[in-house]
């Protein structure tokens, strides 16, 4: 790649953007803490600039990944394998520059490799949506009032009062 090409793949923006889009994954993934990913919150200016000047020079080299252990349910232990912070953030300098013109090339029904666009339609590939008629209205219905209780406190016998659910008088104590 030549000088040129690097300034602008590796430049102070593109590397802070791809630094934005890591520790949002990071932020949203539940990870164990590592010491590499708390350096670079702290410091991450140091640390892109850093990795920018290695990236210029063709210094940058991947290095092996990280095995993390990752509790599941039952007392378990799953193990993953991540690479290290320095290396996301290049891999991901590359695909700030080239996410937009992939996902220009994806049709508007792949969701999986979009990237944080809200689903558009693309009136230049695909013929406009069919606009769908609002439902009729239905007439106003007025609520019919409800009739009287044929059988209350205030109407029938008074023993109706008295009697319970079961059928017998509150109190007295169920037939053997």
């Amino acid at each position: 790649m030549d000088s040129a090409l690097r300034q602008t793949v590796f430049s102070p923006l593109v590397l802070w953007a791809a630094w934005l889009r890591i520790d949002h994954w990071y932020r949203s993934a539940n990870l164990p803490p590592q010491p590499e990913l708390a350096r670079w919150r702290n410091h991450p200016e140091a640390e892109l600039r850093t990795l920018g000047a290695d990236l210029q020079e063709g210094a940058w080299g991947a290095v092996p990944w990280l095995q993390v252990p990752f509790p599941k349910k039952g007392a378990c232990l799953r193990h993953m394998y991540l690479p290290s912070v320095r290396d996301q953030v290049a891999f991901m300098a590359h695909l700030v520059l080239l996410g937009p013109l992939l996902d220009d090339q994806l049709k508007t029904f792949v969701f999986g490799s979009r990237w944080y666009r809200p689903i558009a339609w693309d009136t230049r590939r695909d013929p406009p949506p069919v606009p769908v008629p609002d439902p009729p209205r239905l007439p106003a219905v007025r609520p019919r009032p409800r009739p009287l209780p044929a059988s209350g406190p205030l109407v029938g016998s008074p023993d109706d009062r008295h009697t319970h659910r079961h059928g017998r008088l509150r109190g007295s104590r169920p037939k053997a």
